[in-house]
């Protein structure tokens, strides 16, 4: 069963165009301020900010977390491909 999806593309320089995303980056920044090196940071605590990061929920997802609905999406696409 096809699904159509719409795709928005936005003007690039125009951050108030990707508010959750722009959101998102400035979450990351409380972490990781602009100019960060990675060079000498852990892959433990990149994992751990990740997973904080992408289990806090979001008013763009109905207050849901990205990692809840990953595990939503992707249990959906199990189920359909055993059927």
């Amino acid at each position: 069963m096809p699904t159509t999806k719409k795709i928005y593309f936005t003007d690039a320089f125009a951050p108030w165009q990707r508010g959750s995303n722009e959101e998102r980056n400035s979450r990351i920044r409380e972490y990781y301020p602009k100019g960060t090196a990675f060079g000498h940071e852990l892959q433990v605590r990149l994992n751990a900010v990740t997973k904080e990061i992408n289990n806090k929920p979001m008013g763009v997802l109905d207050w849901h977390s990205p990692q809840f609905k990953f595990n939503m999406a992707t249990k959906r696409t199990k189920h359909k491909q055993v059927s």
